[in-house]
């Protein structure tokens, strides 16, 4: 009986649809900066006092990328709508993979074509190597097609607490009714 009281006890009031993480390091060191969408740079602070969904990716993938800031959109949309939650305390963050060819300018049209509030990164190579080994973040050109650089690179959403360290993450396939309902708890 106290077995079950003590279960009881610590089961969680919410079911959440992301993996959480016990983090004790800041997602973006210190020391890091990258040329940014919104500001011309980027650091450790602007992380700060919000909650941040951050994905790696690069402007000219053909599917992964667009269907996920698709998704985001979609979600970051109905938030809004909604007026459920302070989406002024919310950044979604694209860091391009491609330090080769993408620019800020196209990482700012690319982002800005899912949502005008997106917020699109671009690390140099020796930053973005970095931060993906920091971060657990895999990614490598495997082929260029038509001139095109192809990558490879982990699909997953990190979730990025108001401090600055990473929270959680979201693996894919990612449902947009699961990432709203998280978000909204994140922001409440």
């Amino acid at each position: 009986m106290l077995i079950f009281i003590g279960l009881s006890l610590n089961t969680p009031q919410e079911e959440t649809s992301y993996t959480e993480l016990k983090p004790n390091v800041s997602f973006f060191h210190e020391d890091l900066s990258a040329q940014s969408t919104i500001n011309k740079i980027f650091t450790h602070k602007d992380f700060l006092n919000k909650t941040s969904l951050v994905f790696f990716g690069y402007t000219r993938c053909p599917d992964f990328c667009p269907n996920t800031l698709m998704q985001l959109s979609k979600v970051h949309k109905e938030l809004n709508e909604s007026k459920s939650v302070d989406t002024t305390k919310l950044q979604i963050i694209f860091i391009s993979v491609d330090t080769k060819n993408d620019d800020i300018s196209s990482i700012e049209k690319y982002v800005q074509y899912f949502d005008k509030h997106f917020i699109g990164l671009r690390l140099n190579e020796t930053s973005l190597d970095a931060l993906a080994k920091s971060a657990g973040v895999y990614y490598k050109k495997v082929s260029e097609t038509q001139g095109i650089d192809i990558y490879d690179h982990t699909g997953t959403i990190f979730i990025i607490d108001d401090l600055g360290k990473t929270k959680g993450v979201f693996t894919p396939p990612f449902l947009e009714s699961a990432l709203k309902l998280d978000i909204i708890q994140l922001l409440n």
